[in-house]
């Protein structure tokens, strides 16, 4: 029988407030500052300022290599030089040693 009677009282009552009386006496800058304070605002800002920040940096770097890179290749061609070849693939030369000397010619 409450089950039957509930949504009758719900909708007398709700028919009977006054939504925009009840919001005006919500002090809702209170809400919103402490809302704020819970959250750390100022914090969230920070690290999303950084991380941004980060990105761009990352971004122009990354920028500057693809264009070094193409420079590279554009001045190569013309002087028709060759790749260096990779290093072989044998044991590294101990500490100070430069390798054997070039033959005289």
């Amino acid at each position: 029988m409450l089950d039957a009677w509930t949504p009758m009282i719900t909708e007398t009552v709700l028919a009977r407030l006054d939504l925009d009386a009840i919001i005006h006496r919500v002090d809702l800058v209170a809400i919103v500052d402490e809302v704020i304070a819970g959250v750390d605002l100022p914090a969230i800002i920070r690290e999303s300022t950084g991380t941004m920040a980060s990105e761009t940096v990352r971004g122009v770097r990354m920028t500057g290599i693809t264009a070094d890179d193409a420079i590279s290749r554009t001045l190569r061609r013309p002087l028709f030089r060759r790749a260096r070849p990779a290093a072989p693939a044998g044991p590294a030369a101990p500490a100070g040693s430069a390798g054997p000397l070039p033959e005289p010619t």
